[in-house]
């Protein structure tokens, strides 16, 4: 029986998550050899392709998949591409240039999903995160309490908490650490409210090493 193309996607992430990362790339490049532009799942494979390639350290791969939807007429398309590009220059420790794409995302987002906080939310705590990881700590600030502003009135636990645990992290590296573990207080707390033990987890370990 012929798999969909929802079941093969599914079957790759199963089997890269199963560490089988040769196997998952082969049926990755099997899947795109059937795929083309203005097919219904075109964007979805290009990022789903660069997940996986970012994730295996294929960052040139991951550039030319999100690079195939930079010029998509779909707002969102362009929007999640150029997220995705910011991600990946991020993980490749290339910040200028993820920077450059995260605030290349808020512009479409101003444009065509102004109403959307969640959306802006993400792309400003994502834009500080790497500003915080770049040493920018004054735009980073910025940009993380800009994030968590939105992300409250979201009333989006989730959010919440991504937002005040990098703020924790942005006062731990000025060793202003009261504030630090406030704000790792709040995360802590909408992590568990949303029910992510991982998330808590992963802070008490911080705070660990931190304090």
């Amino acid at each position: 029986m012929t798999m969909n193309y929802n079941e093969q996607i599914d079957l790759v992430f199963e089997q890269f998550e199963n560490g089988d990362i040769e196997e998952a790339t082969k049926l990755l490049q099997e899947i795109g050899n059937h795929i083309n532009p203005g097919d219904e799942d075109y964007a979805d494979y290009q990022l789903n392709a660069a997940y996986i390639y970012a994730a295996d350290n294929h960052f040139d791969k991951a550039r030319e998949s999100l690079n195939n939807l930079l010029n998509s007429e779909d707002a969102e398309e362009q929007q999640m591409a150029y997220h995705q590009l910011g991600l990946v220059e991020r993980m490749d420790a290339e910040f200028d240039q993820s920077i450059a794409y995260f605030k290349k995302e808020a512009e479409l987002i101003d444009a065509n999903f102004s109403d959307d906080t969640i959306k802006q939310s993400v792309n400003l705590y994502e834009l500080g995160y790497v500003q915080l990881l770049n040493n920018q700590y004054d735009e980073g600030k910025a940009s993380l309490e800009a994030s968590l502003k939105l992300a409250e009135q979201s009333e989006d636990d989730l959010s919440i908490a991504i937002s005040n645990r990098a703020l924790g992290e942005l006062y731990a590296a000025q060793e202003e650490m009261d504030k630090a573990k406030s704000y790792f207080t709040e995360a802590k707390r909408y992590f568990r409210k949303d029910g992510d033990d991982m998330g808590v987890a992963e802070i008490e370990a911080l705070e660990a090493a931190i304090f």
